[in-house]
This record gives C-alpha cells, sequence and structure tokens, in this order.
C-alpha cells in the first residue's frame, strides 16, 4: 500500500511550480528580468499648423481626419461647453495655431482656414509624420507632429 504523502508530494510540487511561474510572469511585467512597467496613463499628440500668405484672412482652422471626426469651432464651444472633441485648436500668434489631439495619432489629414465669414479661405489634406517626444518608446509618450504650413489667400 502506498502512502498518502507520496501522492501528495507531486501535487504540492506543481502548485510550488505554477506559482513560481506565475511569481516569474508578474515580476517580467513589473519591470525585473527585462519587462517594462507601462503606467495607465493617456498621452496627447500635438502639432503646429503655420499658415503661410495672406494670413489675416485666417479667422480660424478647423482640423479634420480621414474619418471625418472635426476639432470644433470657437462658436461650438461657446453654445455648449460640455460637446467635446477629440481635437482641440488654439491660436498661438497671428500665423500659427497648436492642435492637440487626444485619441492618439492620425497618418492624414485636412486642415482648413475659414475666414470671419465662415468661407474657405484656404486648405490642405496632407499626411503627418510623427516623432517621440520622449526617449521612452516601449511605453509610449506624447508625439508631435511636423508642423503643417497651410496657405491662405
Amino acid at each position: 500500500m502506498s502512502s498518502p504523502r507520496r501522492h501528495a508530494r507531486p501535487v504540492v510540487t506543481s502548485a510550488a511550480l505554477a506559482l513560481l511561474g506565475l511569481t516569474l510572469t508578474l515580476a517580467g511585467c513589473a519591470g525585473w528580468g527585462g519587462g517594462a512597467a507601462c503606467t495607465a496613463i493617456g498621452y496627447t499628440q500635438s502639432l503646429t499648423v503655420v499658415t503661410v500668405g495672406q494670413v489675416a484672412e485666417a479667422a480660424s482652422i478647423e482640423f479634420c481626419d480621414a474619418e471625418g471626426r472635426c476639432s470644433l469651432t470657437a462658436e461650438q464651444r461657446a453654445d455648449d461647453d460640455t460637446v467635446g472633441s477629440v481635437y482641440d485648436i488654439v491660436p498661438v500668434n497671428g500665423s500659427t495655431w497648436q492642435v492637440t489631439l487626444f485619441a492618439g495619432q492620425v497618418p492624414e489629414a485636412t486642415v482648413t482656414a475659414h475666414r470671419e465669414d465662415g468661407s474657405t479661405a484656404g486648405a490642405i489634406t496632407t499626411p503627418l509624420a510623427w516623432t517621440w517626444l520622449s526617449d521612452d518608446q516601449v511605453c509610449g509618450g506624447p508625439t508631435a507632429a511636423f508642423p503643417v504650413f497651410l496657405p491662405v489667400g
């Protein structure tokens, strides 16, 4: 007759090995043993739009991605400040605008300049080239696109 201890030992050993494997796996996720621990933070992406030509014609700028999602106009934000957008645009000076993207990078965008009366003063559809703003490319981080030059006239 065999002893109950003999049969229990392999089960305990298997359980111990499984626990050790789980521990090493979790430790690898935390940065120990070559893994990387990444925080759950959302990064914004940004790009600069520079109007060229008759820059005084550009009263506002609109940024739209290929899926048709666009930034809000100043009037839309004033009408309802609870309405959000995945893109935000603020003027920096008379010819430069800063676009912030809250939904990640987009490969291509259409940027449109509007006059005071709402008519189009200029538009460009362009691919966007993104670059990391930090050295941490494993966990991600903020990125910026090369400037977009928007002819206005």
